[in-house]
């Protein structure tokens, strides 16, 4: 069965960027551009793991991964967020928000099929 990555990011180039990374992967790829637009996809998508901007419209990042792991119905789905390397971290909303990793942007194709494939 092929897994699904749901990626909530506001660039088209990351989002084009994740799906060309998996091209050659037994992985398909959706892409929204907010956190709201995420959460809303999650009924259709039925995503194996998202991958979520922390800087984004809607809901963050965190946010979002916060939502989705609080949500009986998605609860167990596997969130990576995407931190920008010139933005600020946040450690604390990090670990309240209960994500299972981040990586990163700008990130080699190669490092991001490497940490999806380590959370499915």
């Amino acid at each position: 069965m092929k897994a699904k990555i749901l990626v909530a990011d506001d660039s088209a180039t990351i989002q084009k960027i994740v799906a060309m990374s998996f091209e050659n992967e037994d992985i398909s790829v959706v892409g929204v551009n907010n956190g709201k637009q995420a959460f809303d996809k999650m009924y259709e998508v039925r995503p194996d793991i998202v991958l979520a901007d922390t800087d984004m419209p809607g809901l963050t990042g965190y946010q979002l991964s916060q939502k989705i792991k609080e949500s009986k119905e998605f609860g167990s789905v596997r969130v990576l967020l995407l931190t920008s390397d010139f933005g600020d971290f946040n450690e604390g909303l990090y670990k309240n928000c209960k994500a299972d990793g981040h990586i990163s942007k700008p990130f080699k194709s190669d490092e991001i099929v490497k940490k999806v494939n380590e959370l499915l």
